[in-house]
Formats: structure tokens, sequence, C-alpha cells
């Protein structure tokens, strides 16, 4: 990244302390991150972020739904409390139960089999629990595990990277779920968009009819 292009060097001239520059290193790059190098936004909010100024928030450094606040406030939370606690809790199986539940009520097709996606997750909870001698499991040696029983009742990553680049239209699936969330109509979604995740030609030029899910 171009830091003097972009406003980057300039902003970080104005911080003299270490904390304050670490503080805007990470908002920048949480933000670019979610949005791009390119945003256009990007070099007026630099060059208006003063060093007595908080890049998440004054700045709007925060990105999209103010996920680089929520990160700091995850990483502050990691730092100030003793490994044990952090790294390594009991999980009960309502809270998996409440992990599946969320997924299921935000995911957009009817394409999951929930019912024996629950009944193996089930039966992995049970074994795992009986490694632990208690009535629950291990988040720092046992949700990775669960985390594999769960993802492989759950349709292939999609990579939109060269050609590997596939239109939207039934790839997730082709009914919605009756539970789904806000969604519009794909004549108002941002086709132009299509082009720029690295394949030669714009794969979305056609529309259809079907619903297209977002989140605001």
């Amino acid at each position: 990244m171009n830091m003097k292009k972009v406003g980057l060097r300039d902003a970080l001239s104005k911080r003299t302390k270490r904390e304050q520059r670490d503080s805007l290193e990470f908002a920048t790059a949480m933000y670019t991150y979610n949005r791009g190098v390119f945003d256009t936004q990007l070099i007026q909010m630099l060059n208006g972020c003063n060093a007595d100024m908080d890049p998440c928030t004054d700045c709007k450094l925060d990105g999209y739904g103010g996920h680089t606040t929520d990160i700091r406030i995850v990483c502050k939370a990691v730092d100030s409390v003793p490994n044990k606690e952090v790294y390594d809790y009991n999980l009960s199986k309502e809270d998996v139960e409440y992990f599946i539940s969320t997924i299921q009520s935000t995911y957009p097709f009817n394409n999951v089999d929930w019912k024996t996606l629950r009944n193996d997750v089930d039966t992995a909870y049970d074994y795992l629990k009986t490694q632990r001698n208690s009535n629950s499991i291990s988040f720092r040696y046992d949700w990775r595990t669960l985390l594999a029983v769960i993802r492989m009742h759950l349709p292939p990553i999609e990579y939109f990277v060269g050609d590997q680049v596939k239109t939207f239209q039934d790839y997730w699936g082709s009914v919605l779920n009756d539970d789904l969330g806000p969604y519009q109509s794909v004549s108002n979604f941002p086709f132009k968009f299509c082009s720029t995740s690295g394949g030669r030609s714009n794969l979305c030029s056609s529309k259809s009819q079907k619903q297209v899910h977002y989140s605001k």
C-alpha cells in the first residue's frame, strides 16, 4: 500500500506516541481490509484524523457495521485477562445449539439438512465431552473439531478469484428460506460490481427475478 498516496503517512506523522500510531494503523488496516485501499472516502478521513482523535469513532474508520470497533474491544479484552480465561472455557450443549440456530435463522436458502446436522453435532459433542470428564466441552481444544462437523453439512466455499468466479444465481440454492430477513429484488442489486471480482467478463450481465439476500 502506498502510504503517502492514501494519506496514511501524513496521518501517522501527526502522532508522536506509539499507542496513537498503533491505533491508527490498526483502524486503517481493518477499514481497508473491508473496503479496499482505493475506497473514495479513505483519503478524506485520514486527512482529517488528528492525533487527539479516536481513529475508529472520530475519524470514521470503524468500517462496515462498526466491525473495527468490535474487533478492538475483543483485542483489549484478550489483553486484559489471564490466558486460561480467554483461550479456554466450557461450552454447554445449549451454547452449541444457540450457535447453530443463529446460523440457521440467517441462512438464505433451505438446502441444508439441519436435522442431520444437529444429530451429527450431538454425537460429536457427546464423544468430545467424554474426553473432558465433564458435562461440557473445551472451547480451546474441542470447538474447532465441532465446527468441522457443522461445516461438512454446509455448501462448499466459492472463491471469487479469476476463472473461479460463478454467477450468484442458484449457487447457494434455489429456494429461499421462509424465515429469511430483509431482502431486495435483484433488479436493485449492483451487478456492475460482478466484473470486478477477478473475472475477464461480466458474469452478471443477465438478471433473473430471484430474490437476493442482503444485510445492512
